[in-house]
């Protein structure tokens, strides 16, 4: 561990770096599921004013969370007790100095100093902001904005007025009657856009024959909430992926905006078939 001076880490990122990170974080997060909790960590780094870029780009000074000292770090090195046991997986440091990389490069003005990725003082926030944190990850798969308030009570307002969706069409297998894509959409999109909320749902394929989609609930107020689904097609062929996405896409939408678009058959469909040819109980 380096032992030079601790810079003040008292800043905010600045507006156009924090947007242009945060749709980094969760496309890298759904691309990478298995680093997901550790480019989390990066982005609460960055965040908490901890990473400071040299003028060149290629390096940069990290404080330790307890402010005990800094490392330095490069996005292929780093010199954290982390980083020395494990070499195999990349640190929340370097993977720190990966986000900003990218940020930087997409930016119409990349940050060169360290005013430009700081950015001048903000006006106070709006009482629903303050105290603002990091976002925060809750679970493998799952993330939210640092504040949720509005889009929750956004929520609220248009479950309050969701309905199930229709039931057309039937599962051939099993006979039972199920929601379309297409009629939960019809459920669920008008009223969630009557409350200022808009929902993606951006696939990716991980690796071969496998989908990841993620769905994220984004409000007018920039707060969000989004959940990635992982499953196997069918088949590693187009029709197979287009299947499973279908399938992905109706289960996950069903699941953010708490609606039902099955029967209920109590998991007999899971069940294994007996000798007799009835379900086990």
């Amino acid at each position: 561990m380096a032992t030079i001076p601790i810079p003040p880490a008292e800043r905010k990122l600045s507006p156009a770096f924090a947007d242009a990170l945060r749709v980094e974080v969760a496309t890298l997060q759904a691309k990478h599921p298995v680093l997901a909790d550790a480019i989390g960590r990066a982005n609460a780094l960055l965040h908490e004013g901890r990473f400071f870029p040299e003028e060149d780009g290629q390096t940069a000074v990290v404080t330790a969370s307890k402010g005990l000292g800094t490392y330095v770090v490069t996005s292929a090195h780093c010199v954290c007790p982390d980083a020395t046991h494990r070499p195999e997986s990349p640190c929340k440091h370097r993977l720190a100095f990966r986000l900003y990389q990218r940020v930087s490069e997409g930016l119409a003005h990349p940050p060169t100093v360290l005013d430009d990725l700081w950015g001048m003082p903000e006006p106070p926030p709006l009482p629903e902001a303050e105290g603002e944190t990091p976002p925060q990850a809750m679970a493998h798969g799952l993330e939210r904005s640092a504040q949720v308030g509005l889009l929750m009570g956004a929520l609220a307002r248009a479950q309050a007025r969701m309905h199930n969706p229709v039931f057309d069409s039937q599962n051939p297998h099993f006979r039972n009657q199920y929601a379309s894509l297409a009629a939960v959409r019809d459920a669920v999109i008008p009223v969630l856009a009557a409350e200022g909320i808009a929902v993606t749902q951006l696939p990716t394929t991980p690796e071969a024959g496998w989908i990841t989609l993620t769905t994220c609930l984004w409000h007018e107020s920039g707060q969000y909430l989004w959940s990635s689904m992982r499953l196997k097609a069918p088949k590693d062929d187009n029709q197979g992926l287009g299947s499973a996405l279908t399938y992905a896409r109706r289960y996950s939408l069903q699941a953010i905006c708490g609606v039902a678009g099955d029967e209920d058959d109590d998991a007999e469909a899971i069940r294994p078939v007996t000798k007799q040819g009835g379900r086990a109980a």
